[in-house]
């Protein structure tokens, strides 16, 4: 996902859809009057990220989450592995920002190192996981503020930016094992609620997040997933011999497990066969 410094001319009523590229990149801005370049005045940065006198050399320090770096890669992760690189990129590119901001991706032990990081700087805990490492540790890695891109995050930071990406655990229960969506359930109303500003990835999504308790509309804004990774991708690699072969309508479901898709699954089981042919209609 790709951040670019351009000019979007967003809406006025709270909780509106802002473009992700101008939104994020409204993270990585002082707010002082008089010090901001007019392409970035429209990106809703003063009630997204206000400015401290706190931090290293005069700059606000904002930790970035980097729990998700322990993780799997899913569309969540891919996400913050998105964003936080066109941070990074961005600061490399503006030094009005890089003078401005400073950005620390905090990770628990263990962690995997997979972006190469120019202008944000990388730290790694000593001890802690999962959502203690969370609750407990994180918060005293940024002097200003905490940025979270996977949901979760600290419930009692002074200032927390978080990215919740939908309400699925509570609009399909089933489609998660009990301990996961008990977690889910739990948690984000309590991050929703204590959160500053809270992001998420569609209208559909801010809609849930508001019917289910999460957070109210107001503190919401869209920032939409991008596709500007796709293009670095070899469409060759990409490619499912099976497909080729195959002579009968399919239906392909994407997903990173098969428990989302158990009741799609048996239903298709469950329909009759046709008669001469033996093919499930």
């Amino acid at each position: 996902m790709k951040l670019e410094k351009r000019r979007y001319a967003g809406p006025d009523e709270l909780g509106g859809h802002v473009d992700s590229r101008c939104f994020w990149s409204g993270l990585c801005v002082e707010n002082g009057p008089g010090t901001l370049k007019a392409q970035q005045q429209t990106c809703y940065r003063n009630s997204i990220m206000k400015s401290s006198d706190d931090g290293v050399d005069g700059r606000p320090i904002w930790a970035i989450n980097g729990r998700f770096m322990t993780q799997r890669i899913t569309g969540v992760q891919r996400y913050a592995y998105e964003i936080v690189a066109s941070l990074d990129e961005i600061s490399s590119e503006d030094g009005d920002v890089a003078r401005r901001l400073g950005l620390r991706l905090a990770m628990p032990p263990g962690a995997d190192v997979k972006l190469a990081l120019s202008q944000i700087d990388v730290c790694q805990t000593k001890f802690g996981s999962g959502h203690a490492w969370d609750q407990l540790v994180l918060p005293w890695y940024g002097t200003s503020g905490v940025l979270s891109l996977g949901n979760f995050g600290p419930v009692l930071a002074r200032r927390h930016i978080v990215c919740i990406h939908d309400a699925n655990t509570f609009i399909e229960p089933e489609s998660y094992s009990r301990a996961f969506g008990l977690a889910y359930r739990t948690l984000l109303p309590l991050i929703g609620r204590r959160a500053s500003r809270v992001a998420t990835v569609s209208q559909f999504s801010a809609d849930m997040l508001v019917k289910y308790g999460i957070c109210r509309r107001e503190k919401i804004f869209i920032a939409p997933n991008g596709h500007e990774h796709a293009l670095r991708w070899d469409a060759k690699r990409a490619e499912i011999p099976l497909l080729k072969v195959l002579k009968r309508p399919y239906v392909l479901l994407l997903g990173s497990s098969l428990r989302p898709f158990a009741g799609q699954q048996r239903e298709a089981q469950e329909r009759p066969c046709h008669p001469r042919t033996g093919e499930r209609t």
